[in-house]
C-alpha cells in the first residue's frame, strides 16, 4: 500500500531488455543492455588509469647570462671524474650536449633521500631574456614527491647555480 503522495516507480529496464531480447536474442556474445554496467548492480573494479605528472620537476631562472651557455663543456671537463661530475654529493652530470635552439641538455642522476635507487634526470639550459637563463632539471621516471624530494633537490640546485653563476662568469672574466 502506498502512502498519500508517494509514486510507485516502474522499472525502466523491463521495456528495454525485453525490446532488445526480442529483437536480438539475448546470448553469452551478446548479452541484454540490463545485465551490463552500469544498470547491473554488481561491484566493479575500477580502471587502472596511468598518468604522468611533472610535480618532481624543478625549474629555476638563473642569473646568468646565456652567452655563458656556451663555456658548459669547459666547466663540465673540470669538475668531471670520469663520465660524470658531482654537485654536492647528490647530483651526477654526465657531458653537457647542445640541442637546436640554443639549448643544453645534460643527463644524469639525483639521489634522493630515502631511495635506494638514483633517479635518473635530464638538466635542460636555455636562454631566457638578455641576461637570464632558464634552469629545468625533470625525472625521466615517476617520482614519489614530497617534503625530502623537493627540500633535498632545492638545496642541490642552490649549489649548482650558484657554482654556475660564480665559475662560468669567472671564465669568462679571464
Amino acid at each position: 500500500m502506498l502512502a498519500p503522495g508517494e509514486r510507485r516507480v516502474a522499472d525502466v529496464r523491463a521495456p528495454v531488455n525485453a525490446t532488445e531480447e526480442a529483437l536480438y536474442g539475448a546470448t553469452a556474445e551478446n548479452p541484454s543492455v540490463g545485465t551490463l554496467p552500469p544498470w547491473n548492480n554488481e561491484p566493479r573494479l575500477a580502471p587502472t588509469v596511468h598518468t604522468t605528472s611533472f610535480l618532481g620537476t624543478f625549474t629555476r631562472m638563473v642569473a646568468l647570462a646565456p652567452a655563458r651557455l656556451d663555456s658548459l663543456p669547459d666547466w663540465w671537463r673540470q669538475h668531471a671524474r670520469g663520465e660524470r661530475a658531482e654537485i654536492a654529493s647528490r647530483l651526477l652530470l654526465e657531458e653537457p650536449r647542445p640541442e637546436p635552439l640554443r639549448l643544453w641538455r645534460i643527463g644524469g642522476s639525483l639521489r634522493s633521500p630515502g631511495r635506494r635507487r638514483s633517479i635518473p634526470i635530464d638538466l635542460w639550459l636555455w636562454p631566457r631574456l638578455d641576461a637570464w637563463t632558464m634552469l629545468e632539471l625533470a625525472p625521466k621516471q615517476d617520482v614519489h614527491v614530497g617534503h625530502r624530494y623537493f627540500s633535498s633537490g632545492q638545496r642541490v640546485l642552490d649549489v649548482l647555480c650558484s657554482r654556475l653563476i660564480r665559475e662560468l662568469d669567472a671564465a669568462a672574466s679571464t
